[in-house]
């Protein structure tokens, strides 16, 4: 008990609103799923690397006692989502990539000047950012401004392949002005679109042939009873228009793991110009995300996804 006491006075610090609360509400779910907790606590203690991120970010155990990832999670599943999700990572990524991610400030993906300022892509996971809804995020940020977010983990599906989930996509509530000059930058492809873009590259990296996303059913806060935590817009929407199929269990599309671009002659002629320039720029950001990802990759990955 005295170590899960302990553990409640990391993730929730005294100085936060309604902290002595949570440290109560996490020790009640703790104690009712005693078991599985110390069976999540030991599997971080075995390995060295697990032991140092779950000291560093120990908002993995919160996790484990929310209902975060997807409505209506059993705290066995959340459990199994997390180890499996750790246990994939080690084996895909080098040490020094995991290092990167959970412990300093992530891998960079992608970089291009943009208005005097550097526009970059980051593979990441932030204590107090996006600990909330998955266990990776990919960052699209100008300077120091985050524009966009993509929230994952990476676990398998119910037929035992391994899959890529996307708990959430979150735009910066003062980055729409931004965004629109982005759009422009882009070639009139959306950030949303580009980042999500970004995430089936790295997800092709990874060997990932399935990619799923929450639905609004799905998305925790839109179950929870405080209305300003709710979606304020629809990922279904964007689910569909992107190609995403509602699966048999509501609270999931699952989506393509590539964009199916256009026939340049079945676009408009005004606009064939403009598609062509998008889709140079696409490949060139894959290239260069392949490249600077390929060297945290671990060798027998890189062969897996060669063949």
């Amino acid at each position: 008990m005295k170590q899960l006491i302990n553990l409640s006075a990391k993730i929730y610090s005294d100085g936060e609103r309604h902290a002595s609360w949570r440290k109560f509400v996490f020790l009640i779910r703790t104690v009712t799923h005693y078991k599985q907790m110390m069976k999540l606590i030991e599997f971080f203690e075995k390995n060295h690397l697990r032991r140092d991120i779950s000291i560093a970010q120990p908002c993995i155990f919160e996790q484990a006692t929310r209902q975060w990832f997807y409505h209506q999670s059993s705290f066995s599943e959340r459990t199994e989502i997390i180890k499996k999700h750790y246990l994939f990572v080690n084996d895909c990524l080098k040490e020094d990539a995991l290092r990167k991610i959970y412990l300093g400030d992530g891998i960079p993906l992608w970089s291009q000047k943009y208005q005097n300022e550097m526009l970059s892509l980051t593979l990441h996971f932030s204590r107090g950012s996006h600990d909330k809804e998955g266990l990776l995020a990919i960052l699209l940020k100008l300077g120091d401004k985050r524009i966009y977010q993509i929230i994952f983990w990476l676990a398998p599906n119910q037929e035992n392949e391994m899959a890529l989930w996307i708990g959430a996509l979150q735009g910066s509530p003062n980055g729409l002005q931004i965004s629109r000059g982005l759009t422009k930058f882009f070639y009139g492809y959306r950030t949303k679109n580009f980042i999500f873009h970004a995430l089936c590259t790295v997800a092709c990296e990874l060997g990932l042939k399935k990619i799923y996303a929450v639905s609004n059913y799905g998305f925790y806060a839109n179950n929870h009873i405080r209305l300003d935590r709710k979606l304020k817009t629809s990922l279904d929407d964007f689910w569909q228009e992107i190609g995403g199929k509602v699966c048999k269990d509501a609270r999931f599309f699952e989506l393509p793991t590539a964009e199916i671009r256009k026939n340049l002659n079945e676009v408009d002629s005004h606009k064939r110009n403009l598609y062509r320039k998008r889709f140079l720029m696409l490949d060139e950001t894959d290239s260069i995300i392949i490249q600077s990802f390929d060297q945290y990759l671990k060798k027998n990955i890189r062969l897996q996804v060669i063949v």
